[in-house]
């Protein structure tokens, strides 16, 4: 017979009787009892005491009957044989810490690095630590709160500070005492000492407090924060404050920025939110300052606000269309755009003159070129619907459509893209139909033909039901529509979506902030929006397309309005087009080639007639809005992209064992699974398998959420042969599910406890 007193339920045993009550202890004292009269039956029979008071009752029969203590640091003492467990470690503190299950040594520093903090343990230079310790009292963690033995040490290793003056000792004490409003004052004065201006600024209502918890002066506090150099990690709620005290500095004085000593990521912002323009000196030294607390974001407002090269239109005389085509894609898109939208913000003579010099060459060699590159259908809005048919083979597609989206922001879309898991990116370049308008651009982007063609319809829907005869399509042009449109069954969604086109048509004076911050902030909306549904999709692999009808510019110099009062009368509906239809009267009506292209429907393969503004004239009133309907080149090269998310970013699934499972050999008992999908996408899960018991199967048939885990539960029965290894065996794991319309599947190994027999015949199972 054995007693085995287990007060912290740290193991488990079958087949025991277990002491839970009196009843329960008089019952055992009587198996005792029936033991020492030589009842054979009850030779192996173990009995389990869990709980107190029973625990210390059986001290009378130690010497009589095998009792054993079932210890917490016997177990941690096994488990790390040769490691010198902490002696202040009570049994209640093994367990409260999880000592037992957790990897880490159970020795002093570790567990002081873990549940405090590596700073602990480096005290001897204050100014090195002292964010830390601070932004520990602030808000500790429960457990700390909860552990004597982390406070015991928490005190310790502050007492090994030299405190070499009074001031020093006093700090120490007070933060020893985790004074949580001491520390909070303490944490933010340190955070601020790199620049004087914001510790002046930040410690002027603290002082007072301070000197009376510290019992010291005014220049005690100043020399410690400003003679000394504190290491501090990035604190989001202190940029915050900084940025909006710098915002005030720098409205007065922008030059102020550069005689700042402390290199915050909030004094940063709060400059780029203020200045106009950054010359490429004044980037190199914001790159050298700042260099440690740079992010994209951050990188990428500095680049937007330095003034881009531009280099004169590309010599294409001599060269074949496809080649002509390419070089006036590159020089536009890498030189010509980006330079016109910084001009927009920041506009000054000479670079007008140079960019409507540039536009003009530009649209002059479209107008002369644009009925071959139509014919050839080499990078133009008429082709995609070819490109998305050739994807429709493989996968769904939804087709983002951008209504008067500028390529400058292609840029911004791909990170965003990026942002939300759509990371495989195809990115190209076309031609938007002309003119350039939704009248023109959508319907015939939507069916692929020209508006002389046969077939050729006006009504979005139909253009796009008659390109895609054989598919379910699905077409909205209103936000209100696209979440019921993502969520149906269908090969082909189509959205047609308005909200940048309308923004960029708004004045400057209408706009509280950058266009860029609009423009993102519309993009990560609906792109997160369509990645949601392409990362949920598990029964069929979707792709996403986006394009845009047209690109939008804005008229920068006054004065440049059309001059023929027909054609004034006729655009007068529509004032932000810099195009009007020509009907028979106006066909007759005077056209000054300077102010106007003659686009005839032979060329273009319109119905009509059309006449464009030249260069960057306009019709009607001038404002600082974005206007189409020209040939310039944001007006005309749109971009085209194709996205995915990356095979090579999925994940595997992974299954965790639940709890501490201690199976018995030959019996059927019940395991728990946490299955965990890693993955920024749903992963549907068919069925679950274990190899060493082919009567197990669970039939899941549930959906897991991105970055989420889900526990399954069944009933296993273990072979008694099965190999065993310290208690432990492993199982084979085979999961069956989909992701991204593709059926995954795989096996894992995971680790199982066997329970520990209390029968000495079964002891051979864990040879």
């Amino acid at each position: 017979m054995k007693i085995i007193i287990d007060e912290y339920n740290l193991e488990t045993y079958s087949d025991a009787f277990v002491v839970t009550d009196d009843e329960t202890f008089i019952e055992s004292r009587k198996l005792i009892l029936n033991h020492k009269m030589g009842d054979d039956d009850l030779q192996y029979k173990v009995i389990l005491v869990n709980s107190s008071p029973y625990s210390s009752w059986f001290y009378d029969v130690e010497n009589e009957i095998d009792l054993e203590y079932i210890l917490p640091s016997k177990i941690l003492q096994n488990k790390f044989k040769n490691v010198k467990i902490d002696k202040e470690l009570e049994e209640t503190d093994i367990v409260f810490l999880n000592l037992i299950n957790d990897t880490i040594e159970p020795t002093e520093k570790s567990i002081v690095n873990k549940y405090i903090g590596s700073f602990l343990l480096n005290t001897e230079n204050l100014k090195e630590v002292l964010f830390e310790i601070t932004n520990f009292a602030i808000n500790p963690p429960k457990t700390f709160l909860d552990s004597k033995y982390l406070q015991i040490k928490w005190s310790k290793y502050l007492d090994i500070i030299v405190c070499e003056t009074d001031f020093i000792r006093a700090l120490v004490s007070k933060i020893k005492e985790r004074d949580k409003d001491f520390c909070k004052v303490i944490n933010q004065l340190v955070y601020m000492s790199n620049s004087n201006t914001l510790l002046k600024e930040f410690s002027h209502d603290e002082t007072a407090y301070l000197q009376s918890n510290l019992k010291c002066s005014a220049r005690d506090l100043e020399m410690f924060f400003t003679e000394s150099k504190f290491a501090t990690d990035v604190k989001e709620q202190y940029e915050i404050k900084i940025e909006r005290f710098f915002k005030i500095v720098f409205q007065e004085d922008i030059t102020a920025f550069f005689k700042e000593e402390g290199y915050y990521k909030g004094t940063l912002r709060a400059y780029l939110s203020q200045v106009k323009s950054i010359t490429k000196s004044e980037k190199k030294i914001i790159f050298s300052n700042y260099r440690d607390i740079l992010d994209y974001e951050l990188e990428e407002k500095i680049h937007s606000l330095i003034k881009p090269d531009l280099t004169p239109p590309p010599l294409v005389d001599n060269m074949s269309l496809p080649d002509k085509i390419d070089a006036w894609h590159n020089w536009a898109v890498q030189k010509f755009i980006p330079f016109k939208f910084y001009l927009d913000e920041f506009p000054n003579d000479d670079d007008v003159k140079l960019v409507e010099e540039y536009a003009n060459i530009y649209s002059d060699w479209l107008f002369d070129s644009y009925s071959d590159i139509i014919q050839s259908g080499i990078k133009t809005n008429y082709n995609i619907t070819n490109k998305i048919h050739d994807e429709l083979s493989g996968s769904s597609v939804i087709w983002l459509i951008i209504d008067g989206f500028p390529s400058v922001y292609t840029e911004t879309l791909n990170s965003i893209l990026k942002s939300h898991g759509v990371n495989k990116i195809q990115e190209s370049y076309n031609f938007a139909a002309i003119p350039t308008i939704t009248e023109i651009g959508m319907p015939t982007q939507l069916g692929g033909v020209f508006p002389q063609s046969e077939g050729y319809t006006n009504n979005k829907e139909e253009s796009l039901k008659r390109a895609f005869k054989f598919k379910d399509v699905i077409f909205k042009n209103s936000i209100k529509h696209f979440g019921d449109a993502l969520s149906s069954d269908f090969d082909l969604c189509c959205l047609h979506w308005h909200e940048i086109d309308q923004f960029m048509h708004k004045e400057d004076n209408h706009i509280d902030t950058r266009r860029i911050d609009e423009i993102k902030r519309l993009l990560n909306a609906r792109i997160k929006q369509i990645a949601n549904v392409i990362k949920a999709s598990t029964d069929k692999k979707i792709k996403l397309i986006i394009s845009t009808d047209h690109g939008s510019t804005k008229c920068l110099t006054k004065g440049l309005t059309i001059k023929n009062s027909s054609l004034l009368e006729a655009c007068k509906d529509n004032p932000k087009e810099r195009c009007v239809e020509l009907t028979k009267t106006l066909s007759k009506a005077h056209l000054d080639e300077n102010e106007i292209y003659y686009l005839k429907k032979e060329v273009s393969r319109n119905v009509k007639d059309w006449a464009l503004a030249r260069g960057y004239r306009y019709f009607g009133r001038f404002d600082y809005g974005y206007r189409h309907g020209g040939l310039t080149p944001e007006e005309t090269i749109v971009p085209f992209l194709i996205c995915e998310v990356a095979q090579n970013e999925i994940l595997p699934i992974k299954v965790i064992v639940s709890g501490d499972v201690d199976l018995r050999l030959g019996y059927t008992d019940k395991i728990k699974f946490i299955i965990k999908n890693d993955n920024d996408a749903v992963v549907d899960i068919e069925s679950i398998q274990i190899l060493e018991d082919q009567n197990f199967n669970i039939s899941f048939n549930q959906k897991l959420n991105p970055l989420s885990s889900k526990m399954c539960e069944g009933n296993i029965k273990l072979p008694k042969n099965i190999l065993i290894k310290e208690h432990k065996t492993q199982l084979n794991v085979v999961i069956d599910y989909s992701l991204f319309g593709e059926k995954q599947r795989k096996t894992l190994v995971v680790k199982v406890g066997i329970k520990k027999s209390v029968n000495d015949n079964l002891d051979n199972l864990f040879n």
